[in-house]
């Protein structure tokens, strides 16, 4: 025992010493640092790139062994290390690489030599996309972000360093992050992230959202998917490339005896969503070699001017190759400011064809391992196959010196202490008060943000108190009470509110209410407080229709299995009719008057809507989400996308009990999803069918109402109609309703210059509705948008309750909020 326990103890001793550590900065013929140079071990995927200035390092376990250094437009160099035991440095001068220029025959058709190769590369498109099916392999992923210029001021406030977050005013670096990550793949396309550690400049407690997706492209895909560009991007390669495209052949040169074609990508029309660059071919197998690629405004790239992205391949084995690195570089101007940013992520100890366990791919993204945020400088130094800069260096070791200061219980208290005194923009604002170090808030809503009018209440005031509290596994619970004041109805009403969130993981949360409120016959409340406001007051007409309610409420909602969410609601309430109260307007139209709060027969001044009553309501809600995609981080699970369609089933029952008088059973069933056509824009649809299977006693309020919409302003949801009036079609008959949408996403504005610049999308809908055998209401529309802020659309509308409209509706975000 003792002799094996010995035998072991050198082994590991001998492995040590004989892994040695390489060393050394990288510098062209001009003695400028070359960033981002791929270097790796020959007839292995270990391997590394320069960071900015030029520098790198590199772990070898092999004691010969040759190092192969390679970028992008300068000569490949080989270089042995022999027989050393010791860590070594060396520093490297790529020149620039000679490219010989081939000998021009144009083919008959007038093309450039360049075709050919082109040709062959899309002939074996396909062939490289799927020769692998599947692999894993390491992944470090580095982020940085700096100003390069900033405006003196900004929406009136002076612009300092601490505003914008700049700690180190040499470098101007306001983002650095590090990951590591182990990454999975397997076709078609489906890749996972398991986060191993991670780092953020200022707040190691963090987790940053670095991942492979954010360095992976691949040319060998039609459509290259990219963050900056919804669209996605034309390959080179792609089948239908030479409608974008015209190539020239810049020349060739060896590597490792093998001929490699340099070809220049140029668009043929700077409106399409394509690259420019050169792409770097090798002869006979056609593979990509690398690609050094960029991406104009043209391309309809959001956020940023322009993309660089670069890509090295090399062997993994004997006859398939695979990135080793890729790095993409963005610039970016916006109101003043001017910045750049990067990413860079290099791939190594690939292992083809693994096999995965069943259900490994089930739809988790990206997967953050315990502790990940845990690990120490000492851990990163040995880890990082990137050499940090001295600037990035700097910036870690300032940020990371004022982040302990800035997050000490003294400095906490300090600056709650100051901004919890009281300010004049309180009054417009509201008031808050945070305790950060006992993690709790409290913040009073200032009266003038409350205040609203309708026929019913006349002028309404009053102020809303939110108290909340979290912890470090990010549960949190809310504690609201409101109360208002309606001035023409002399009535007080309000709420009182709390909810718990006690498991981010699977959307796990409860809630309880009580209130007596003036609320709308329609729970969605399809017409805002603030629109109905400004519509009531401005045009003489009240939308709006209220009931009072008293009651109790209570919800629970819960992932209950993989992508399967249940809601329960319960609520006990009595229900009051109203009338108008108040008939006061900013201008008196001759043709025009309030009308009763009635919302059938509006022309029946002061009718009551219903008997008072008590009611009973049970409503359960079923939520499917086909392929569900989402992050796991700790305490908490962050869905961002699904494949295919979500599915809703909901049951909603009024029961008969403790004098509650409705007794009805309503089923709903619905379908939607969004349907990525890759040029072509985004389909969207969100259609349904229900009614009341049990229809005893049924209160108006209960009927199936839809989120209508009469007046000028409209919303961003798909499930919103444009033109209908708001309770002509509510009902207690089946009803079926469809809504589909397309976002054209530039598709047609683009090929416009000066349109293109303002960055408008075409979209273009139709909503239909059929309510019992006979009712039946058609809506279509086009329009322009601005980034889902702003949209313009023309609405044509006709049905059985509704004559034939044309009109004009403006969207702005978040107008439900409103």
């Amino acid at each position: 025992m003792y002799k094996s326990s010995l035998l072991l103890f050198f082994s590991i001793l001998v492995y040590s010493i004989s892994a040695i550590t390489i060393t050394g900065k990288i510098i062209d013929d001009n003695g400028l640092p070359l960033p981002f140079v791929s270097v790796y071990v020959e007839g292995s995927t270990n391997g590394t790139t320069s960071n900015m200035d030029g520098e790198y390092f590199i772990k070898e376990d092999q004691r010969s062994f040759q190092l192969i250094y390679k970028f992008i437009g300068y000569k490949t160099i080989v270089k042995r290390v022999e027989n050393q035991q010791i860590d070594q440095i060396i520093d490297i001068v790529l020149p620039a690489e000679v490219i010989g220029l081939e000998e021009v025959t144009i083919e008959a058709n007038g093309l450039d030599p360049a075709y050919p190769v082109i040709r062959g590369a899309m002939k074996k498109r396909k062939f490289y996309l799927k020769e692998v099916e599947a692999y894993q392999c390491d992944v470090y992923v580095k982020g940085s972000e700096r100003i390069l210029d900033k405006p003196e001021k900004f929406m009136g406030y002076k612009v300092t360093d601490e505003m914008m977050g700049i700690l180190d005013t040499q470098s101007n670096i306001v983002s650095l992050s590090e990951s590591e990550s182990k990454f999975y793949f397997k076709q078609p396309r489906t890749m996972k992230d398991e986060m191993i550690s991670s780092k953020v400049s200022g707040d190691n407690s963090r987790l940053s959202w670095n991942g492979t997706s954010d360095v992976y492209f691949n040319l060998y895909e039609g459509l290259v998917e990219i963050y900056f560009n919804e669209r996605g991007l034309v390959s080179p390669i792609a089948p239908s490339a030479m409608l974008y495209y015209k190539y020239k052949l810049l020349g060739s040169f060896y590597e490792n005896g093998q001929k490699v074609y340099k070809i220049k990508v140029i668009p043929k029309r700077k409106i399409d969503p394509v690259f420019k660059g050169e792409l770097f071919i090798l002869d006979e197998s056609f593979r990509i070699h690398s690609a050094d690629l960029v991406v104009g405004k043209g391309a309809q790239i959001d956020f940023v001017d322009s993309v660089i992205f670069k890509q090295v391949n090399v062997p993994v084995n004997d006859s398939i190759w695979m990135p080793m690195s890729n790095t993409i570089n963005y610039f970016f101007k916006m109101m003043g400011f001017k910045g750049e940013g990067y990413f860079t992520g290099v791939s190594s100890n690939y292992m083809l064809n693994p096999v995965f366990p069943k259900r490994f791919f089930k739809g988790e993204l990206i997967a953050f391992k315990d502790g990940a945020n845990d690990k120490d400088s000492i851990y990163w130094e040995s880890s990082r196959p990137v050499v940090l800069t001295d600037e990035e260096h700097r910036d870690y070791k300032s940020r990371d010196s004022l982040h302990r200061y800035k997050t000490s219980r003294a400095y906490l208290d300090s600056v709650d202490s100051v901004n919890a005194r009281f300010k004049l923009r309180d009054i417009l604002l509201g008031y808050s008060k945070v305790n950060t170090s006992k993690k709790r808030t409290l913040f009073i809503q200032a009266p003038i943000q409350t205040i609203e009018y309708n026929t019913v209440q006349g002028l309404v005031i009053g102020t809303e108190l939110r108290y909340s509290k979290w912890n470090d596994q990010k549960q949190q619970f809310w504690l609201i009470g409101n109360a208002n004041y309606g001035i023409a109805e002399q009535a007080m009403n309000g709420f009182l509110y709390y909810k718990k969130r006690f498991d981010n993981k699977r959307s796990g949360s409860y809630m309880f209410k009580a209130g007596d409120e003036v609320v709308q016959f329609n729970r969605d409340e399809p017409i805002t407080s603030l629109i109905n406001s400004y519509i009531t007051l401005t045009q003489e007409t009240n939308y709006a229709k209220y009931y009072r309610k008293k009651y109790l409420r209570s919800s629970y909602i819960k992932e209950i299995f993989k992508s399967c969410y249940f809601t329960g609601k319960f609520e006990y309430a009595n229900r009051v009719a109203l009338a108008n109260q108040s008939m006061f307007n900013l201008k008196d139209y001759e043709q025009k008057a309030f009308t009763s709060n009635h919302p059938v027969d509006g022309q029946v001044i002061g009718t009551d809507m219903f008997n008072n009553h008590n009611a009973m309501t049970i409503d359960l809600t079923l939520k499917y989400v086909i392929k569900e995609q989402y992050y796991t981080r700790p305490y908490e699970k962050i869905v961002v996308s699904a494949k295919y369609p979500t599915f809703y089933f909901n049951y909603r029952k009024g029961v008969k009990a403790l004098w509650a008088i409705s007794n009805y059973d309503h089923i709903d069933l619905r379908i939607k999803d969004d349907i990525d056509l890759k040029l072509l824009g985004i389909f969207s649809y969100n259609g349904g069918l229900g009614g009341f299977v049990r229809d005893i006693n049924t209160p108006f309020i209960d009927y199936k109402h839809f989120n209508a919409n009469q007046t000028y302003f409209t919303s961003f949801d798909i499930d919103d109609f444009k033109m209908l009036d708001y309770y002509a079609y509510s009902t207690t008959q089946n009803y079926i309703k469809l809504h589909m949408m397309h976002n054209f996403q530039g598709l047609i504005l683009n090929k416009f210059p000066l349109i293109r610049k303002l960055k408008m999308y075409e979209v273009a809908g139709l909503n239909y509705l059929q309510v019992g055998a006979e009712q039946q209401y058609v809506e279509a529309y086009i329009g322009i948008e601005k980034l889902q802020t702003f949209r313009v659309e023309l609405v044509t509308a006709f049905g059985n309750q509704q004559a034939f409209t044309t009109g004009i509706r403006i969207g702005l975000i978040n107008i439900n909020n409103l």
